[in-house]
């Protein structure tokens, strides 16, 4: 029995698979498989298409030793790309440059510095062909050698990074591109701002218009003094309009200043650039590193700019876009975006009925009985309101007296159990006890979270601590608890109505005039039904908003950005033979979930390993309404050899000796002219609903079968 079971077992291995090498003892000089590039481990992560010739990224250029055209202008795209944070993409330009080029030392350079987590390989293959470069460029790169100190490598300089980037700009004092590393230098080093400024006004007294520059300025004025970067916030995004980077940044500025609509525009240009580059590029959101951020920021500043209903469904979207094992979920920050239109403007019928997609962590535990208990006291539920507030509060106690407890979720819980108490408190008639709570809970919200960006607390309590004192008749406490949220949170809207009516409740009628006159511009283009409005009428006080052409002057100009919301891109189509040779087209599984896989062939061990897994979790897949196919460059007849337990796979194995659709699906490294492993979800509408690929198979199947039932519930919905 014990021999025909490993009898059975081998043959979910194919006869060629016999006499191949293993993957752990692959032949002399050979990768470990197809996959794997020839250059080193560092090339197996990172980009592995072939960059695209992108446009409107910067005007920063470096000449570098090479004997290309091509090479020297994909360098420059990277260049420009690095100055605005886009790494991914860097990289790709760089590996196009060496694409191009192998020998050019600086293309390696610009890989280490785009990915700092393998720098020290790409650096070392710099300094091999480093013999032939400039001086300056030779400069550059045993700088940053000393930086990421590669392995068997000697004879680097003396000095810190921040010492040779000094002696580089000190040898060539004219070289705008040493001065802008420099300051990047000296900001990652906590250098004093001083010199910092001076060094980005030099190079911008040589190229006024020098990505770079503008956006490290913003860096470095960004939280006091914000205003002295404003000529920057507008530079910037005109000189690398193509990067979400450049719109996003100056929304930081804009959100501290108080500027709401400009931090709207910018950061909602932001997002759709980002979302017009994954459809374009066939990515996912997940895959860019701004783009859960700029979405979640733009959803705070919509918060101030009394522009909820645009908030929840931008909150909605993250909450559903696809997660990755590897970068992580956007659930996380789509709930905390959710949490803050819905409680800053107590829309508690919706609170309600709001499918957050919870987990099981204490955060999320956190925020569900957070939001059903401020939601039912609202609508007067108190015995409701009064369960999950004691549950909120046992979560703050357990975590306070754990010595294993997250201190940034221990001062979440401690404002949320002080609000979330303090509410149910004034329901259920103790006024003043409740205030107390409310005003320590704003207190500790001011202190702790109204500087982030977008910060780690939904709501703003000062304002919900304002709006009691008001329906208290504490005018004198509602104006002040109003100004003081006002100085963190400048012409926060819901602060401007507070104190609109406070003062005209104290015969302060100057004083309201002047606050209407600030939330006239800041909501200007705020939601028609908000109560806020509702009760700045009834005040005699109301605002006169945008008209509906103006609202949509405004959608003109950003849909030149990109889309307005995210949406899974459509896969390609195939039309493959089987083992049998019938042709099996995508469209044959139309109203079903389809998993493609893209394997090396039958003689890929690691490959059968993984079509194995999912052949034992077939039945799984089908409950899931879920087909499954697997495609290779291997022909029909190969396919009929490669057998698990005996038999054919319980899924078709499709031919694509052209390589065809591995192209069409991008699973190939264009740089080294290899096959990679993918794998694809596609939903019920022959949507990409998430993928990988890379130089291994993929076999977490337990995150693919809770993505394809969550997308399931999306769809349903």
């Amino acid at each position: 029995m014990i021999l025909m079971r490993r009898l059975a077992a081998s043959l979910c291995l194919t006869f060629s698979l016999m006499t191949a090498a293993s993957a752990d003892n692959p032949p002399p000089g050979s990768p470990v498989d197809k996959s794997h590039s020839a250059m080193g481990a560092a090339f197996n992560e990172g980009p592995r298409r072939f960059a695209t010739k992108m446009t409107a990224l910067g005007n920063a250029q470096m000449t570098v030793t090479t004997k290309s055209a091509d090479a020297q202008a994909f360098f420059n795209q990277g260049l420009n790309l690095l100055h605005s944070y886009w790494w991914f993409e860097a990289e790709r330009a760089f590996r196009q440059a060496a694409y191009f080029d192998k020998d050019c030392a600086m293309a390696y350079w610009g890989m280490a510095y785009a990915a700092p987590e393998r720098g020290a390989e790409f650096i070392k293959v710099a300094l091999k062909k480093a013999d032939r470069v400039t001086d300056r460029e030779r400069r550059f790169i045993e700088a940053l050698a000393v930086k990421y100190k590669p392995k068997d490598v000697t004879n680097l300089p003396q000095g810190t990074y921040v010492d040779l980037m000094r002696e580089l700009v000190s040898k060539h004092p004219d070289d705008v591109e040493a001065k802008a590393f420099l300051v990047e230098a000296l900001r990652n080093s906590g250098g004093k701002r001083e010199e910092i400024d001076k060094l980005i006004l030099e190079i911008l007294s040589k190229n006024p218009m020098h990505p770079g520059a503008h956006h490290y300025r913003i860096h470095i004025y960004d939280g006091p003094q914000g205003d002295k970067a404003l000529d920057n916030c507008r530079a910037y995004p005109q000189a690398a309009p193509n990067i979400g980077h450049a719109q996003h940044m100056p929304g930081h500025i804009y959100s501290q200043l108080g500027m709401w609509a400009d931090a709207a525009f910018a950061m909602d240009a932001a997002t759709r650039i980002e979302r017009r580059y994954v459809r374009d590029e066939f990515w996912l959101p997940v895959h860019t590193w701004n783009y859960t951020h700029n979405q979640h920021y733009l959803v705070t500043i919509l918060g101030y700019a009394g522009r909820p209903r645009e908030a929840i469904a931008l909150s909605r979207e993250l909450i559903d876009n696809p997660p990755d094992p590897k970068y992580g979920s956007p659930a996380g920050q789509g709930r905390l975006a959710m949490l803050r239109p819905l409680v800053r403007y107590e829309l508690w019928d919706e609170a309600l009925n709001t499918d957050f997609d919870w987990g099981d962590s204490v955060s999320d535990r956190g925020w569900k009985h957070y939001i059903s208990a401020l939601a039912h006291i609202g609508k007067g539920h108190l015995w409701e309101g009064r369960q999950n507030v004691e549950a909120l509060e046992a979560l703050f106690n357990k975590a306070q007296q754990s010595r294993d407890s997250n201190g940034a979720e221990r001062n979440v819980l401690e404002v949320a159990s002080l609000e979330a108490r303090g509410q149910l408190q004034i329901a259920d008639s103790d006024v003043d006890g409740g205030l107390a709570a409310l005003r320590k809970a704003a207190d500790l919200d001011r202190q702790r979270f109204l500087s982030g960006d977008p910060g780690a607390y939904p709501n703003v309590v000062g304002e919900a601590y304002g709006s009691a004192c008001l329906r208290a008749r504490k005018w004198s406490e509602a104006e002040a608890t109003f100004r003081a949220t006002l100085q963190k949170k400048p012409n926060s809207g819901i602060s401007l109505c507070g104190l609109i009516e406070s003062c005209l409740m104290q015969g302060k009628t100057a004083d309201a005039a002047e606050a209407r006159e600030k939330l006239q511009k800041v909501w200007k283009f705020a939601d028609p039904d908000l109560p806020h409005l509702q009760r700045m009428k009834a005040l005699g006080t109301s605002i006169q908003l945008a008209s509906a052409e103006e609202r949509a002057e405004v959608y003109r100009q950003l849909d030149r950005y990109g889309p307005a919301r995210w949406e899974p891109v459509p896969a390609p189509s195939f039309a493959l033979k089987d083992r049998d040779g019938r042709i099996v087209r995508l469209s044959d599984y139309k109203g079903k979930n389809l998993i493609v896989i893209f394997y090396l062939g039958g003689t890929c061990q690691h490959c059968i390993q993984q079509l194995n897994s999912f052949a034992k979790d077939k039945d799984a897949f089908d409950a899931l309404d879920t087909e499954i196919v697997a495609i290779s460059a291997d022909t029909p007849t190969d396919n009929q050899r490669v057998l698990c337990e005996g038999k054919p796979y319980p899924f078709p194995l499709l031919s694509d000796p052209q390589l065809t659709a591995r192209h069409a699906y991008k699973t190939f490294d264009d740089f080294e002219n290899l096959e990679l492993h993918g794998t694809y979800f596609i939903d019920k509408t022959s949507r990409v609903r998430w993928f990988t690929t890379g130089s291994t198979p993929f076999t977490d199947l337990n995150f693919l079968k809770r993505e394809v039932e969550r997308a399931n519930r999306v769809q349903q919905k």
